[in-house]
């Protein structure tokens, strides 16, 4: 079987088996949620408070808790910046002064993809981004960005 031949034949597999239980988007990254979490939207507004501690609670009650790996040089921390117009050290010495004011919960320290996906999954109130290719929990979900 030739490269080509070898190339179509796994193309033709994966569109007949379909997507797998992964997150998908059309970017590199995705933000996830906890399942018993009804949002399945967010503004970039929206997400800006939630992230900087505006937003208390989500509408089902459960606490807001960001999940965040806490160096400016991480591409997910970056990507979270960067969708609410925030250079990467402001966001991170934003959520920091907003712990230190009592006005956010501490975010969970996150040091992968894979941490916020199992963050997500256990935790009601979770929120943080992981890479579009992290295997997505039953117990999670991905959050369309408006």
């Amino acid at each position: 079987m030739t490269n080509r031949a070898l190339a179509c034949w796994i193309l033709c597999v994966a569109l007949l088996v379909g997507p797998s239980k992964e997150a998908s988007a059309t970017g590199e990254f995705v933000l996830l949620v906890n399942q018993a979490n009804p949002v399945t939207s967010i503004s970039h507004q929206a997400l800006k408070k939630a992230a900087t501690g505006g937003t208390k609670q989500w509408d089902a009650g459960a606490v807001v808790q960001l999940g965040v790996i806490p160096s400016p040089d991480a591409p997910e921390t970056q990507f979270l910046a960067e969708l609410i117009d925030l250079a990467p050290r402001e966001l991170l010495s934003r959520v920091q002064n907003q712990v230190f004011k009592g006005e956010m919960r501490r975010p969970v320290p996150l040091r992968s993809s894979m941490d916020c996906a199992a963050l997500a999954g256990s935790n009601p109130g979770a929120i943080c981004v992981c890479s579009a290719g992290t295997a997505v929990p039953a117990s999670a979900h991905v959050l369309t960005i408006n």
